[in-house]
Order: structure tokens, then sequence, then C-alpha cells
């Protein structure tokens, strides 16, 4: 009993203790995952002290190549460097305005050269125009001199008769009667072509462009039906200076002409495209003409 006596004692003291290491051990409780992630931590340390030291490394590199790039570095040259890059970039522009000035040319050139062709289509249909009356007037001058060498009576009589028949086919052609187209006999003018209009009387010089090829034509066929032993005629362009009315009047015209098994129109004129019983197409394509259909 008296050993135990002590023991009310031994525990107060005990307890007193754990008062005062109870805050201590909440701690260590508070502390432990901390210390548990220590190593972990340590680890990271360790190799991020290692990445370190890496980049350190290449920093001191890099820095001994900035030092040794500096060390060569010119000023004059640097300068010298800078002035010519400007000379480039005038040079680069002045070449700039020059492109810019070739292309105008270029664009102006090409107007021009459109300007020209069309010049060049206009000439080539004149020069057309100008053909078929130049073989108008050849065959005219063959007629002349043939009949010159005829008798005047019978001349008088042919040349009325192939008058009439060309002025039937130039008044139905331009669709009106009150102009007649007249192949002289006259011995001041024999063979000249007139057109009469309100008694005012014209000559082949003072018609229009028009008025002229439909002339030439209405002769052309009179002359052929009448004394051209053949049974087939050509006629090359034969609308040409024509306006549309006279051009269908003068298809039609042709369509009409009796006495000829076969009449062959050669023309970029569309008015005889659905008249004639057969028609050619032809194409001229790199310089090659070609029949399409």
């Amino acid at each position: 009993m008296e050993s135990l006596s002590e023991v009310p004692a031994r525990i107060n003291t005990l307890k007193d203790l754990m008062n005062e290491l109870d805050e201590s051990y909440r701690r260590y409780l508070s502390l432990l995952p901390t210390a548990k992630r220590y190593e972990q931590d340590l680890d990271e340390h360790l190799k991020l002290s290692l990445e370190i030291s890496e980049i350190e490394g290449m920093i001191d590199a890099e820095w001994q190549k900035y030092e040794e790039i500096l060390s060569r570095y010119q000023d004059e040259e640097h300068y010298e460097l800078i002035k010519t890059k400007k000379e480039l970039d005038e040079i680069l522009r002045t070449l700039d305005e020059h492109i810019r000035a070739i292309e105008r040319g270029m664009e102006k050139v090409m107007s021009e050269k459109e300007e020209l062709e069309d010049v060049i289509d206009r000439a080539s249909e004149v020069e057309r125009s100008l053909n078929s009356r130049k073989r108008f007037l050849e065959f005219v001058s063959f007629v002349r001199e043939t009949l010159k060498r005829a008798s005047s009576m019978v001349v008088e009589r042919v040349v009325r008769e192939v008058s009439q028949e060309a002025n039937e086919i130039f008044c139905e052609t331009l669709g009106t009667y009150s102009q007649r187209l007249i192949w002289s006999s006259e011995p001041e003018s024999i063979y000249d072509v007139f057109v009469e209009e309100g008694g005012e009387l014209r000559s082949f010089k003072q018609l229009s462009g028009g008025e002229q090829i439909t002339a030439s034509i209405s002769l052309r066929l009179a002359l052929l039906k009448l004394l051209a032993d053949t049974d087939f005629v050509f006629l090359d362009e034969p609308t040409v200076n024509l306006d549309s009315m006279r051009r269908e009047n003068l298809s039609t015209q042709i369509m009409n002409v009796k006495g000829f098994r076969q009449i062959f129109v050669i023309t970029h004129d569309d008015s005889f495209s659905d008249k004639y019983d057969n028609v050619i197409y032809i194409e001229k394509s790199d310089g090659v003409s070609r029949v399409v259909r």
C-alpha cells in the first residue's frame, strides 16, 4: 500500500506531461504527410538542380559564342552593309517602276494591235469589193470588145435585151421599181451603165457602193443568162457592201434566175443559208481551210 501511494502523484505528473506534449503531438501529426513527401521533394530538387546546371552550362556556351561574335563585329562593315542594302532597295524600286512602265506600254501596244487588226479586216473587205468590181469590169471589157465586132443592129438588140433583163433583176433586188438600170447602146457611151431615177440619169461612177454591186451582179446575171453558152454560174461575194434588205432581195432574186442548172455562191453572208439546196461551210484554222459540215 505504501508503494502504491505514489501512483496518483505519478499519474498526475504524466497527465501534466501529456498535456504539455499534446500540442507538439498534433503538430507532429499535421507535419507527418509533409515529412513523407520529403524524399520525393528531395529527388525532385536534385533533378531540377541537374537541369539548372545543364542550362547554366548552355548559357555559358552561348555567352561565349556571343562574345566571340561580338569580338568579330565591325561597325564600319555593318554601316557599309546598311548602305549597300539601301542602294539595292533603290535599284529594286527603279526596276519596279520600269516594269510597270513596260506593262503599260504592252497594254497600249495590245490595244493598238487590236485596232490594226480591225483596220486589216476592213481593208480585206474593201479589197474583196475592189476585186469583185475589177472582175466585173474585166468581164464587161471582154464583152465590149466582143460586141464591137458584131453588127450595130445585133449589138443594139442584144444590149437592149440584156439591159431589160438586168433592169428586172436590179429592181427586184432593190425592192423598188422607182429606179431603172440602163446598159447603154448609144455610140458615145456604148456599154456604159446608168441608173435613171425621177428623170435624173446617174453614171456608174456616181452610184453608191451598194448600187454599184447590185448593178454589176444584175448585169452579169443578165449577160450569162442571155449570151453565155453554159448551164452553171459562179458568184463570188455577190452581196458585198449591200445593206440587209438588199442582201435578202439579191439572194432571193438569184434563186429566181432561170436558165442555169446550177448556181454556185461563195460568200460570208448568211442570207443564202436557208434558201439554197446545198450549203457547204468552210472554216480556216492555223492557215488551213477545212470543210466543217
